[in-house]
């Protein structure tokens, strides 16, 4: 192996600020001298790294462009950049058109390409909201001269032109291609033909690997760039496939370089070893190449040939629940230290959603004590900056904790005992400054000023009063709530003897969002809002992950407590009037499932039911119709309140943010009378090829017997009931077709379909046809039955299509469990008696506990009674109330 084919190559991840052109520089200038310490010859940087990614409408502003050219002079003249070839990224504007691009010069003296995002490929900016969200221009693919470079360029180095467009380096012992951000991600790839055509390095500056053979480099931003959408670095190199180098994906340091050295002769050995890729590469349009002759990317010295290189590594993945926890926190802390506020004021509740939020600002805290303690000086001179004590030097989280952080029980005369010492219980475990008031006197005084100028005394329903009133009441307590909040956040460090202000958190998540469950203007009107762009049942497992994590232990009674907002006056027995699920007519499942399929799937009205007929068969078509427009019916009536939101964290494509996310109107017709008759008309369509089921006889807390939903595999389990049923005209054959039984069960469509399979039947007739299904042998006398939960599968073809169309709507459709034991196999009697006992576990969530049951089978028919409902698993403590399938009849020939 010669020495001139190893070459060190440094990508970046630098935390930029739109805007701060200042600290952009020195940021940039940081990572060049760690990349020449590193060795490295040539150093990439972030997409639009000198004026930052998020500028939005700045990019039509002169000054912009202005700025940004004047760090680049800095740079070029800073002998800091001086024996490194160094890749900018920074707005330029050519020819009256605007461009994100790529500048490339060496020795801080001539800028050898000026190279813009090839915007064939573009597609639009999903983080912006719209494709102006940073300079792009028509297709720049062609190779030109700009016309001039700015004069200030030219008086720092003599140069007045520069090439502009795609093309390729030619270093003497090497070839280099650039791509941009989403080039890489579309179906043909600029990446493609440049290794088609033997460029040996390509490379990426992104703010969002290889089958041809080369070395691909990878950089990214990091931190919040003063928006909403948190850049979580993660730059990489790899070679021939192969990852070979990977910085950090969420972390608190400004500026973090990654290199990697590698030998250039595997990647011309990989490439000719393969037969398809030199007839390709043979017949590839050729590309634009720029002569660079005099500079090397490889090392020339005798030490060179000494040098190890970097050696293949798996990736390392943060799971969903680590990401909640990691991502949101950074942005926090970003946040913090750049509003030059002195820390954060949240109304805690001891409910799920204030408690989440509280969680993320300890996980912040937690990785400001860890960079503290590994010896980032930045971050513990933000800290102390931010706390005004230039001596502090924490000893634990909780030390951060209590000096960043304040919470508040805003209690009332409905709020609950039990909910005011989860809340200090928490505060205390997290080490947050902890404050407890109750607001009654606040409302009072409110409604009776009303009073005196109406005359009219206000009723909560509970006391006699109408909807309208009781609604009235509940929204005065939480906008006081609000109010407080900024009251204390201004004042509670100076009655404390200190200085400065604190930030109000909201916690409103983002399917009440959606659903508009929230009163406009109340304590979820925030300065910043960390859950925003998180669904409940992603929260409910970050919970679980923090119990785990962080030790939290008062999280498992909060977890396991039904959510609520306790604006209603409790029981009789003390006990919670009110919860949320109840309130909203639907499950935070269903309500994720809605949200999922109008953002993410596109669906309206109409195809939101086809897509839930057939997701859902465990409901008639008339029931997923009700859901369905009962959905859009309190999605449209509360759109307005959208408008209005709290900024919050960016955490995914499910975002409803009106401001940048979700551009759709906030004023409806909520009827929807065309949409909601098609539905109809369809409910009446598919009454002739609905399944043999029955649904005449509804069981507690069914939906068309509540309004609140429920139904297989929605909403949490968590309450005890019992009921009774029985399914008529549930006839199987044996296997040879000879004797015939009829069950009765109300375990649901997919326990019965499951126990017939297992007892052998060979076809389920459908009413519009026949759904021949594999039979199972017959096993023991202790005949095992799994129903999945999704019907749609367990009718045609198992788990592997049942995991499927669980992944469409996500893991919180989990499958529904069903284990039968027939002692007698084939409903025969017992010497006994009459029946063979069989015990059915039933699980709505793979994550919720089982509930017992006795299933009794006969000649005649099948009787379930459910029993009683057992929490047993300590990871997913009690939740929602749970409701029964409704009972079915499905006809066997």
């Amino acid at each position: 192996m010669e020495a001139a084919s190893l070459c060190t190559m440094a990508t970046c991840v630098l935390n930029q600020w739109s805007m701060d052109f200042a600290g952009n520089k020195r940021r940039i200038l940081s990572s060049i001298i760690e990349a020449k310490r590193l060795g490295a010859s040539y150093r990439l940087g972030p997409e639009l790294e000198i004026s930052g990614y998020g500028c939005s409408d700045h990019f039509y502003e002169g000054d912009t462009f202005l700025h940004s050219w004047q760090v680049l002079r800095d740079l070029l003249i800073d002998p800091a950049t001086r024996d490194i070839v160094c890749d900018v990224g920074m707005p330029v504007r050519h020819l009256g058109v605007a461009y994100n691009c790529r500048v490339v010069f060496l020795n801080g003296q001539a800028c050898l390409l000026i190279r813009p995002e090839n915007s064939k490929w573009l597609t639009d900016r999903k983080l912006q909201g719209n494709p102006a969200g940073s300079p792009v221009g028509q297709n720049a693919a062609k190779l030109t001269k700009l016309s001039s470079l700015p004069d200030l360029i030219e008086s720092a180095i003599g140069q007045s032109t520069a090439p502009f467009g795609d093309a390729v380096l030619a270093f003497r012992d090497a070839s280099l291609g650039f791509e941009t951000c989403e080039e890489i991600w579309t179906i043909g790839s600029s990446h493609i033909d440049l290794f088609l055509n033997g460029v040996d390095i390509v490379v990426n500056s992104s703010a969002v690997l290889n089958k041809a053979g080369g070395l691909y480099l990878y950089s990214n931003l990091r931190g919040c760039d003063g928006e909403r959408v948190y850049y979580d670095g993660s730059a990489l190199v790899a070679m021939n496939g192969r990852l070979v180098a990977q910085s950090r994906q969420f972390a608190l340091e400004e500026v973090e370089v990654t290199s990697a050295t590698v030998d250039l002769e595997e990647i011309r050995n990989y490439r000719q070893a393969n037969r398809s890729h030199c007839q390709q590469s043979a017949e590839a349009p050729a590309l634009t190449r720029i002569a660079v002759p005099q500079w090397r990317l490889c090392r020339q010295d005798v030490a060179a040939a000494c040098q190890s290189t970097n050696l293949p590594m798996e990736p390392r993945y943060h799971t969903p629940e680590e990401e909640i926890a990691l991502g949101p926190a950074c942005w926090l802390w970003d946040y913090l230290r750049r509003s030059g506020q002195s820390g954060y004021f949240l109304p805690l509740s001891g409910g799920i959603d204030s408690t989440a939020t509280s969680c993320l600002v300890y996980s912040m805290s937690v990785q400001v004590f860890e960079s503290v303690q590994s010896g980032c000086q930045e971050v513990l001179q933000d800290l102390r900056r931010i706390v005004r004590d230039p001596q502090f030097l924490p000893g634990s989280p909780q030390d951060i904790c209590s000096r960043l952080f304040t919470t508040c029980y805003m209690g009332s005369e409905n709020s609950s005992s039990e909910t005011r010492q989860r809340a200090e219980q928490l505060a205390k475990e997290i080490g947050a400054s902890h404050l407890a008031l109750r607001i009654d006197a606040a409302v009072s005084a409110l409604v009776a000023i009303f009073v005196a100028c109406t005359g009219l005394q206000p009723k909560f329903r509970a006391h006699g009063g109408s909807a309208q009133e009781n609604l009235a009441l509940q929204n005065v307590q939480a906008r006081v709530r609000m109010v407080l909040a900024y009251l204390f956040a201004q004042l509670v460090l100076l009655a404390r003897g200190l200085t400065g202000n604190l930030l109000v958190l909201g916690s409103a998540n983002l399917d009440e969002g959606l659903r508009g469950y929230m009163t406009k203007y109340d304590c979820s009107s925030a300065d910043v809002n960390p859950i925003g762009g998180i669904s409940k049942s992603d929260l409910r497992s970050f919970i679980r992950y923090s119990m785990r994590r962080h030790g939290i232990s008062i999280l498992g009674e909060i977890f396991s407590a039904p959510p609520t907002a306790e604006l209603e006056p409790l029981a009789a027995n003390g006990q919670l009037a009110q919860t949320d699920e109840v309130d909203m007519g639907m499950t935070y499942d269903e309500l994720s499932a809605y949200g999922r399929l109008r953002k993410l799937d596109k669906c309206g009205p109409v195809a939101m039911f086809l897509r839930l007929r057939r997701l859902w068969p465990q409901h008639s078509a008339k029931v997923v119709a009700d859901k369905v427009k009962h959905f859009f019916r309190s999605y449209s009536i509360n759109r307005h309140k959208v408008t209005v939101l709290t900024p919050s964290y960016h955490a995914e494509a499910y975002n409803i943010d009106d401001n940048r996310f979700d551009h759709r109107q906030f004023l409806y017709n909520v009827n929807w009378p065309w949409q909601f008759q098609q539905i109809d008309q369809l409910v009446d369509q598919m009454a002739g090829c609905e399944p043999v089921l029955t649904t005449d006889k509804m069981e507690l807390g069914h939906p068309e017997s509540s309004n609140r939903a429920g139904g297989t595999g929605a909403g949490n389990s968590g309450s005890t009931y019992t009921t009774t049923g029985t399914v008529d005209k549930i006839q199987t054959n044996d296997t040879t077709g000879s004797k015939k039984s009829v069950l009765s069960s109300s375990v649901g469509y997919q326990g019965c379909v499951r126990l017939l399979a297992q007892i052998g039947r060979q076809r389920a007739t459908w009413r519009g046809g026949i759904a021949s299904t594999p039979i199972p042998p017959v096993e023991s006398a202790a005949a095992k039955i799994l129903a999945s939960g999704n019907l749609a599968a367990a009718r045609r073809r198992p788990q592997q299509q049942q995991q499927q169309l669980q992944g469409r709507i996500g893991k919180r459709t989990s499958p529904l469990a069903v284990k039968a034991n027939n002692d007698s196999g084939r409903c025969r009697h017992r010497n006994q008696s009459n029946r063979a006992a069989s015990k059915v576990q039933q699980l709505g969530n793979v994550e919720q506990a089982p509930i017992v049951a006795r299933l009794t089978l006969s000649p005649r028919g099948c009787r379930v009674v459910q029993q009683q409902q057992q929490h047993q698993e300590p990871d997913e403590p009690t939740g929602h109330r749970r409701f029964p399938a409704p009972r079915m009849r499905l006809a066997i020939p």
